[in-house]
């Protein structure tokens, strides 16, 4: 099965225009909800996978002081993190990070493992209609599909009139 053609525009649209990498356009695209960010959290000895928004990691990095570290530090930190493979370490607990700070954990069933296998474009066929997410997934699948997609530099979000997660058409850049 091939993707359809208007799809596979969209992909390209939105990944890979202008000179900016994948990590500036997801950090640089700040809406009401932001591009979700995969990231590695290491609380003890245990390592945790999550995705979350954005805003809420900045929140979370920032505390209650954001005068503490700026928007800009922030970004640079997390860009040059996440390139070279590195998470974050925290001493709240993986129950806390997920209530308070709105962090889902990523657990990977068999179904979502053995389409990952297929690739890139089958893996979005299979779980996308027109670049929104299909519905008649089960909720835990939803993080992981969200994980695999960053790992292969496919931003996502939720679409701020129906609360779906889509892949953006297009992530403007800064000088848009």
């Amino acid at each position: 099965m091939r993707i359809p053609l208007l799809f596979s525009y969209l992909l390209l649209c939105s990944f890979s225009s202008g000179t900016e990498s994948f990590f500036d356009r997801v950090f640089n695209y700040r809406t009401m909800h932001d591009c979700f960010v995969a990231v590695t959290v290491y609380y003890h000895n245990d390592t945790f996978r999550y995705v979350v928004e954005n805003h809420s990691l900045y929140t979370y990095m920032a505390g209650t002081n954001k005068n503490k570290l700026s928007y800009v530090e922030y970004r640079t930190d997390m860009q040059e993190a996440l390139q070279q493979g590195r998470g974050i370490r925290t001493t709240i607990s993986p129950a806390e990070l997920q209530t308070t700070w709105h962090f889902h954990k990523v657990e990977i069933s068999s179904q979502v493992r053995t389409a990952m296998a297929g690739g890139k474009e089958p893996f979005i066929q299979a779980y996308f209609n027109k670049a929104v997410l299909k519905s008649d997934l089960p909720p835990q699948d939803r993080a992981a599909i969200i994980y695999q997609l960053f790992q292969w530099e496919v931003a996502t979000l939720t679409d701020d009139e129906s609360g779906a997660l889509i892949i953006p058409s297009r992530l403007p850049s800064l000088t848009d």
